[in-house]
């Protein structure tokens, strides 16, 4: 067993290696003595503990101020070792931030990297920091050279694009202010950056600087211009940030929802993978930390999460920055932002996944019955029995709303008798103990839904459930809901097209099992 009592009892982050100095798990503590023992004391009830204990031949550790420093060293060392029980954002470099460089005078660019220097962002729109960074550079004059030690002036100070703070005394002593200010103003997000402007344009004009006023005021419409597009959506709260996650197997995307002053003002989407002996809520807890860490906009009063949040670390975390968190699930609020946001993590889990193609059929599906996720893989399972006998039941398997028939499998239920409830439980248990999906649609009613989900429940397996009342449009949901499809819509002609296949499927197998024993189609056997 690691021997937790030389760790020390002070903030920083803890490196789980094993047998080969390979990293395979990183995490973050007030007290890294104390955080490493819940490990090996079993006080640490996640399911991917065990394996990280089993795996685990030597722990280091790393020093930070604060919790909030140890936060972000955790990320940047998540981003620099992957190991294989950690969250791994797959898309982390794909957003641009506004970047402050950490030299003896700063400089302020776009970049995709989170590295050394201070960071604003992320924001969705290239074209929106590009005219931020030019029209702060201009208004300030900043220095815009990579130059360490220039020995003269350089063509930026002679185009009057920089003040010359490397040769300049007077510049010298006010450039650290300047940087101050444009912190500032980048922290107080885009109301106080075009507040701001309007300010400086206003001074611009007064002096009859008209030249200069002008490109201020192009900024100030450019600015507006990229935030418009956002406006089509007004809502009744002012300043949120929604964040709904997607999941695949081992995959996932989530997207982040801003709304300020009563509209969309932007939307981040980003993908990830993970570790599937990792919980669910693990995973949503890490990313959203890990989003939060780096982003500067805080801009917000409300966190809306549609995920279970009993973390004491990550309520902290927003409580300290005057950020209420809360769950969609268990709110009052309008849940059409949600919908939006939901519908964005979709879009990009399935927009990449090996470029697969996702059938507008399944989308719709997805919609029309308020699934939590696409539903990649769906099985279909119905029982055929004749005069209550030659029972047998059969499991049909489609993927992307299409047949995939290494997939099907049939069962023989003769020892069970005429039992919907037993047969349907059979199935299921022996069915999902070997496969995974993403919907079950039984031919049935809320009697046999109950028994399935009594089997999910047991296998431990997080697979939506919906039973079809047989010659009717009305689809079951396991806590006793009830829908109703219109029959002529996508979704349901993909239902009925599933549960069709199943009994097909189960009535050729059980007529082809008939003839070999001689028996009739009534059920009655071949006098020859």
């Amino acid at each position: 067993m690691i021997d937790y009592k030389n760790l020390p009892n002070e903030p920083g982050v803890y490196i789980f290696k094993d047998k080969n100095g390979n990293v395979i798990y990183i995490g973050k503590a007030s007290s890294i003595r104390n955080r490493v023992k819940q490990y090996f004391f079993e006080q640490d009830k996640r399911i991917q503990v065990p394996f990280i204990i089993q795996e685990t031949e030597k722990v280091e550790y790393l020093l930070t101020r604060d919790q909030k420093n140890a936060l972000f060293l955790e990320f940047k060392l998540i981003s620099r070792f992957k190991p294989k029980y950690n969250v791994k954002l797959k898309d982390s470099n794909s957003y641009p931030y506004i970047k402050i460089s950490k030299e003896k005078y700063p400089t302020l660019s776009l970049s995709y990297k989170v590295d050394e220097g201070t960071f604003f962002g992320p924001f969705s729109k290239v074209s929106y920091v590009k005219n931020v960074i030019e029209t702060l550079n201009k208004i300030f004059s900043l220095k815009r050279c990579n130059l360490k030690n220039p020995k003269k002036l350089c063509i930026e100070y002679q185009m009057g694009n920089c003040g010359g703070v490397c040769q300049i005394e007077d510049e010298k002593r006010v450039y650290e202010e300047k940087i101050k200010k444009v912190s500032e103003i980048l922290n107080g997000g885009t109301k106080r950056l075009v507040d701001f402007l309007k300010g400086y344009m206003d001074e611009l004009a007064e002096k009859e600087d008209f030249e200069n006023a002008a490109f201020v005021r192009d900024s100030i419409d450019f600015i507006k211009r990229e935030i418009k597009k956002g406006k089509k959506l007004t809502f009744r709260y002012q300043n949120r940030d929604i964040v709904s996650f997607s999941f695949d197997k081992k995959s996932g995307s989530f997207s982040v929802l801003k709304i300020r002053d009563n509209y969309i003002s932007d939307i981040i989407t980003k993908r990830f993978v993970f570790n599937e002996k990792m919980p669910k809520y693990e995973v949503c807890k890490e990313i959203v930390l890990d989003y939060y860490t780096l982003t500067s906009d805080f801009n917000f009063s409300t966190l809306v999460l549609d995920f279970d949040f009993l973390d004491e670390t990550f309520l902290e975390f927003f409580k300290d920055k005057n950020i209420k968190v809360v769950n969609i699930e268990k709110s009052v609020i309008d849940k059409e932002p949600y919908r939006i946001a939901k519908d964005n993590s979709d879009n990009q889990l399935y927009k990449d996944i090996k470029k697969e193609y996702v059938p507008s059929t399944v989308i719709d599906l997805k919609k029309s019955l308020n699934l939590k996720n696409i539903p990649k893989n769906i099985i279909g399972v119905d029982i055929s029995h004749l005069s209550g006998g030659w029972n047998s039941g059969a499991v049909v398997f489609f993927e992307y709303g299409k047949p995939k028939k290494s997939f099907y499998r049939y069962y023989n239920l003769d020892e069970i008798g005429n039992d919907d409830y037993l047969s349907i439980r059979e199935i299921f248990k022996r069915y999902l103990e070997k496969y995974d999906v993403d919907l079950a649609i039984i031919d049935g009613g809320l009697g046999q839904i109950g028994i399935a989900k009594d089997v999910l429940d047991e296998l431990n397996k997080n697979i939506e459930l919906i039973s079809v009342a047989k010659k009717t449009d009305t689809i079951f949901f396991p806590n006793g809901k009830r829908v109703q499809l219109d029959v002529r819509s996508p979704s349901f002609f993909l239902i009925k097209k599933i549960i069709g296949e199943a009994h097909r499927f189960a009535n050729k197998l059980r007529k082809i099992k008939m003839k070999k024993v001689g028996v009739k189609k009534d059920g009655k056997r071949n006098n020859s």
